[in-house]
């Protein structure tokens, strides 16, 4: 039996006239105001994730936002071996063994088994992506740490990371330190059944508290508010009383 294979070639012969960062934010994508629709962020999809989704909404037109290494190949499914066959060769097989054997192999057959997958499903390196939280941008050069040791890695001009598990961790849950000059460190907890998936970690720009600092530069000075970076400028001269009459004597002389 041949099973066929999904696969899809992404381009996109029109650009949007509409920079992405300058797009509103909605669900998983934002809303060109050019095209008055929604674009899909296809960039923090996987392959698979961008034929499903095109394959559930194949009678829609989408727009959509791409990493230039998805378009223009193959994105392709892959498909899981089909175990049944192999499954009902085993039962049958067992079927037609004695009743006494049958009884003293089946347990230890499924035991060997499920050690076996769990072995194959440990996972020996963690990836994700970097995005700023606000305009989710990527952030290339970020530093992601693990915990407690020296390994770590930094993020591509994507804002992907592969992070490499060392031995003595494998099995064990994660904590994974993010950073990035200018923005707030996050340090994330991850369980080991949830090192097979791909986060999207956004970090937050730090918010530096100015209220009350007066920056002074050349003949003004600069007052910075709290309420959101209203700036109000304020001329450096101050006419006190003692420069009042100072100027008075000034005059007299002259």
């Amino acid at each position: 039996m041949s099973i066929k294979k999904k696969s899809l070639k992404v381009s996109i012969p029109n650009l949007c006239d509409q920079p992405w960062h300058e797009m509103t934010a909605e669900g998983n994508g934002r809303f060109c105001m050019n095209c008055n629709k929604k674009v899909v962020d296809f960039s923090v999809f996987s392959d698979q994730q961008i034929v499903l989704f095109i394959e559930n909404h194949k009678d829609e037109k989408i727009c959509g936002n791409f990493l230039p290494t998805q378009l223009d190949r193959e994105l392709a499914v892959p498909h899981k071996r089909n175990w049944l066959p192999a499954a009902m060769l085993t039962s049958l097989l067992t079927i037609l063994l004695p009743d006494k054997s049958k009884a003293t192999s089946l347990p230890a057959t499924i035991s060997r088994s499920v050690n076996d997958s769990s072995k194959l499903q440990e996972p020996d390196f963690f990836e994700g992506r970097i995005l700023d939280a606000y305009t989710g941008d990527v952030i290339l050069g970020a530093t992601v740490m693990l915990v407690g040791t020296s390994q770590g890695t930094i993020t591509d001009e994507y804002g992907r990371f592969h992070l490499n598990i060392p031995g003595s961790f494998r099995g064990q849950s994660l904590n994974l330190k993010y950073s990035f000059m200018g923005y707030e460190t996050q340090e994330v907890r991850y369980e080991f059944e949830k090192l097979s998936t791909t986060p999207i970690i956004r970090l937050v720009p730090v918010q530096r508290n100015l209220a009350g600092i007066d920056v002074v530069a050349s003949n003004s000075t600069i007052h910075r508010e709290s309420r959101g970076g209203a700036i109000s400028v304020i001329n450096g001269h101050h006419h006190t009383m003692w420069c009042k009459v100072k100027n008075i004597f000034k005059r007299k002389k002259r």
